[in-house]
Formats: structure tokens, sequence, C-alpha cells
């Protein structure tokens, strides 16, 4: 897939080709991106997540987490997030931005949980809440499942501990680096509007 192109609307075409090839398998660089939020001091926080989901229809990102983690305070209190993806290999760098909206108890919870695989529901049967201090190294997890992946009996109590994370994008910002000179364009969705406004920016 080449970003060598003058067409914008190919390159926002090749952007979600990106974004949803990385939702199928681990290998794409854009399956690890970086979420950043803002605390309650307004100081920015960031971490690593995997992207669960991406819909060019909907113009939605998606991750899984633990809802006693921070970063649920985080965005209830300001719910806008933004995503940094980095591809290495295809020398871009995508930064998106967008509103989000936190799922626990609702039709998207349950359609996610159910689709997420015995080994990751594992990670919300931890009994303490993320972050928290510890004594020492600590997995975090019940004695009984260290080391295997539980049944699917077992994962049902994590179920209250699972929250999905669901941005709609209203910017791209695009950066292809390249030996002849990088690129860099923006593709903003203004509100109530499904048609983005598209433009170059110097890099």
């Amino acid at each position: 897939m080449s970003f060598e192109t003058d067409a914008l609307p190919d390159v926002l075409d090749h952007l979600w080709t990106h974004l949803e090839a990385a939702t199928q398998s681990a290998k794409p660089p854009f399956h690890l991106p970086a979420l950043c939020t803002v605390d309650g001091d307004g100081l920015p926080r960031a971490r690593i997540v995997v992207l669960r989901q991406a819909s060019r229809r909907e113009r939605r990102l998606v991750c899984h987490t633990d809802a006693r983690a921070e970063k649920i305070d985080h965005l209830r209190q300001r719910p806008n997030a933004a995503w940094l993806f980095y591809d290495g290999p295809a020398k871009v760098q995508l930064r998106a931005t967008g509103r989000v909206t936190v799922h626990t108890d609702d039709a998207l919870a349950d359609e996610r949980w159910k689709a997420s695989s015995l080994s990751s529901r594992r990670c919300y049967l931890a009994p303490r809440t993320p972050g928290r201090q510890a004594d020492g190294p600590s997995p975090n997890l019940p004695p009984d499942v260290r080391g295997r992946v539980p049944t699917e009996p077992e994962t049902q109590t994590g179920r209250r501990h699972f929250a999905v994370v669901s941005c709609v994008v209203e910017r791209f910002d695009w950066l292809y680096l390249h030996h002849a000179g990088h690129r860099r364009a923006e593709f903003v969705w203004p509100d109530g509007t499904d048609t983005p406004t598209m433009q170059w920016l110097e890099p």
C-alpha cells in the first residue's frame, strides 16, 4: 500500500485500510497506538493500548480497558482523546483526535466482551485496582489463573471490570516521512457532517 499519491481522498482511504487491518492481526504497527488523555490536574497522560475496532463508516476507533483504570476517570471528566499511530516500515505517523464515550453496561460493551478472547478476558479478573500501590512485583491476577488461560465460566466475574472506549474521529493529522521530502495533510470532520475537509500541511 503506497502513500505516494497527490490525491488526498486516496490518502484517507489508505489510512482507514491501515487502521482496519490493524484490528485483524497483532502484526500491523497500527495495532498498538498510544492513547492520550488529560487527568484531573490538566496533565497529559499516555499509554499503549490495543486497537480493537476501526470503522470508517462510523469514523470510530475502539479499545478495551479496565473500568477501574485512571483513564476512565479522565475520559468521563474530559471526554476527548488523542491517538498516536506509527508505522515504521511505511514511515507513516497518524494522529487522531475525537470525542469519546465509555461503555460498561450496554449493548456495545456486551458485544465487545463476547468478541474478546479468553486470554484477553483474564486481565479483567484483577482483584485490585490497576495502578494501586503494590508491595512488590504483582501480576494482579487470582492465583488459580496465573500462567494459564481461564475457562469461559471463570472469566465471567471479570465482566463487571470491562470497559469499552469508543472514539468518534474528528481530525486526522497524517505525516509521511520520505527521503525526497516529507508529506503532511489534515482531515477534519466539522460538527454534523460526514464529509471531511482536506488540506495539505507543511511537514
